[in-house]
């Protein structure tokens, strides 16, 4: 008996850490504004949206429920804007949290859980790189030089646009979608169960360890190597 109250307490003190750090939305979205500038690379925790916009200044705002948005912490380190929850606490948003950004320029855009980024116009920078992981979304229209995508989980990413150069390394069940952006020079290193859809003109470069797959458009010279049941497709 005694062995069995103990348990209960332990089961009791446990539930309640998590309804304490639990926090569920009020419903009351509110926005909020926020005068950061100088960034060009972004980090952003679960749950968030965030739509970007490339523009001669910089704003970034926030549309989220009253007693969510009291608790994502917005701050600046060196040329990233970074974006998370105060002290790492769960919450429980009855409505989407979703973010503004406005900037000169893009470069990096890093995302956790099941947050996400989507260009609300064409990205034109040198260089783009994304760091994904769990069940983040992306869908960007670039004009780049290079983009770079280094992803775990499930990540989805949709990509349209042109780029000279387009690299990605997944693992996981990752999905990259990215027939509408015409590349040059394209390298794909899977493993897992990842797919990549992409469009090569000049050369192709895949590596796939496991189930992951490949399928390309346009006529490229392919190198590959590939271990596990993965395979190449071309698709007219």
């Amino acid at each position: 008996m005694k062995k069995l109250s103990i348990i209960a307490a332990i089961a009791l003190i446990f539930g309640s850490s998590c309804m304490i750090s639990g926090t569920k939305g009020s419903g009351h979205v509110i926005t909020k504004e926020y005068n950061e500038t100088g960034f060009k690379n972004i980090d952003i925790s679960s749950s968030m949206k965030v739509y970007l916009t490339q523009g001669d200044n910089y704003a970034v705002k926030i549309d989220a429920e009253d007693n969510i948005l009291d608790l994502i912490e917005v701050k600046k380190e060196g040329d990233k804007l970074i974006l998370k929850f105060k002290n790492n606490v769960s919450v429980n948003p009855t409505k989407d949290i979703v973010i503004h950004i406005t900037a000169p320029d893009f470069h990096e855009l890093s995302a956790s859980g099941a947050g996400g980024y989507v260009s609300t116009g064409i990205i034109k920078t040198n260089e783009l790189a994304l760091d994904l992981s769990g069940a983040t979304k992306v869908k960007l229209d670039v004009e780049v030089n290079n983009i770079s995508i280094d992803a775990s989980g499930a990540s989805k990413i949709i990509l349209g646009g042109i780029a000279n150069s387009f690299s990605v390394d997944g693992s996981g069940s990752t999905k990259v979608d990215a027939y509408e952006l015409k590349t040059q020079q394209t390298h794909i290193d899977i493993s897992g169960s990842g797919n990549a859809n992409v469009y090569a003109e000049k050369e192709l470069n895949v590596e796939i360890s496991g189930a992951g797959n490949v399928s390309y458009k346009g006529s490229p010279n392919i190198s590959q190597d590939i271990s596990g049941a993965g395979k190449i497709t071309a698709v007219k």
